[in-house]
C-alpha cells in the first residue's frame, strides 16, 4: 500500500497535471481514498460504525453471557435466581401476564427450561455433533447440576480429573466420544470453552 502511495505521489510531481477539469480529479480522489483506506483508524471507524448499526437495529442487550450462564447454573436454586438480572426481561413479564407462572422466578425457570429444550436436536441424537454437545452441556448444568470436570468427561473432552475416569469408567462409558469421521473431533479444552461461550 505504501508503494502505491509513493507511485501516485510521483505521478503528481512529474506529470504536473492540472486539476481544473473534472476528469482530471480522478487521481486525487483515488489517492485520497487510498490514504484513508490504508490507515488503521479507517478499519477502527468501520468496525465501530458497524457495531453501532447492529446495536441500534437489534436493540440494546439487557443481559450478558455470564448472567445467562449463572441463571442456568442456579436453575435449582430459586433463592439465587431472585437476584438474577434476567428477571427484568419482557419474557418474564409476559409469562406472568399469561398466568403461566406465579412468581418472576418461576417464570424465569420456565424460560430456561423451554430454551434448553429448544436446542434439543431432532435427529442424530446419539452422534457427537456440536448441536448435541451444546444441548447436553446446557442440560447437565441446569438439570443435573454437574460440575465442569464431569461435563468434560461426559462429552468426550480432555482435562478432566483422573478420579472421574476411574469412578465412571467402571460402570459406563462417557455419553459422547469421537467414533466417526463426521463427529465433532475436537476434544481439547479450548474447543469445550468455545462451545461454552456459544461460538460455532
Amino acid at each position: 500500500m505504501l508503494l502505491i502511495l509513493i507511485l501516485f505521489g510521483s505521478l503528481f510531481v512529474f506529470l504536473k497535471t492540472q486539476f481544473s477539469q473534472p476528469e482530471n480529479l480522478f487521481l486525487p480522489y483515488l489517492l485520497f481514498y487510498l490514504v484513508i483506506a490504508s490507515h488503521p483508524a479507517y478499519h477502527w471507524l468501520i468496525t465501530f460504525s458497524e457495531g453501532l448499526v447492529n446495536r441500534f437495529s437489534g436493540g440494546f442487550s439487557l443481559v450478558n453471557d455470564e448472567e445467562v450462564y449463572q441463571a442456568i447454573r442456579h436453575y435449582h436454586q430459586p433463592e439465587k435466581l431472585e437476584n438474577s438480572p434476567l428477571l427484568r426481561l419482557s419474557l418474564v413479564s409476559q409469562k406472568l401476564q399469561e398466568h403461566s407462572a406465579k412468581t418472576p422466578v418461576d417464570a424465569l425457570r420456565q424460560i430456561i427450561k423451554e430454551t434448553i429444550e429448544y436446542f434439543k436436536p431432532e435427529s442424530d441424537y446419539q452422534r457427537r455433533t456440536k448441536q448435541n454437545l451444546k444441548y447436553h452441556f446446557l442440560k447437565m448444568i441446569a438439570f443435573d447440576q454437574a460440575e465442569e470436570e464431569q461435563i468434560l468427561w461426559e462429552l468426550g473432552f480432555e482435562d478432566y480429573p483422573v478420579r472421574i475416569m476411574f469412578k465412571e469408567g467402571r460402570s459406563r462409558p462417557p455419553l459422547f466420544r469421537p467414533s466417526s469421521p463426521s463427529d465433532y473431533s475436537y476434544t481439547f479444552r479450548n474447543a469445550f470453552l468455545a462451545l461454552k461461550r456459544g461460538y460455532p
